[in-house]
């Protein structure tokens, strides 16, 4: 839209419509899009709700499940077939 610009290190949600400029540092959403937050704060909800897990749990599947399971904030429900594929 003319007249409209979007500030550095932002992040606009997909399929947004972002009818009013957007300062630095945020993040907006919707149709129209809205503030949802700063980037500091985005960050820090990623960081709540993640969790960083030693790599080498990635060889073995049952580690790795059970490793989450125990260390993740919100409950965490294994795919049912957690053979890997060739």
């Amino acid at each position: 839209m003319p007249g409209v610009s979007i500030g550095n290190n932002c992040i606009i949600g997909s399929l947004s419509v972002v009818s009013s400029s957007v300062p630095d540092n945020s993040v907006y959403v919707g149709s129209p899009a809205k503030f949802i937050c700063t980037i500091d704060e985005y960050g820090e909800r990623l960081l709540t709700n993640n969790v960083m897990y030693p790599r080498e749990l990635e060889q073995n599947r049952k580690a790795l499940e059970d490793y989450l399971q125990k260390n993740l904030p919100h409950t965490y429900k294994p795919v049912k077939n957690s053979t890997p594929r060739p």
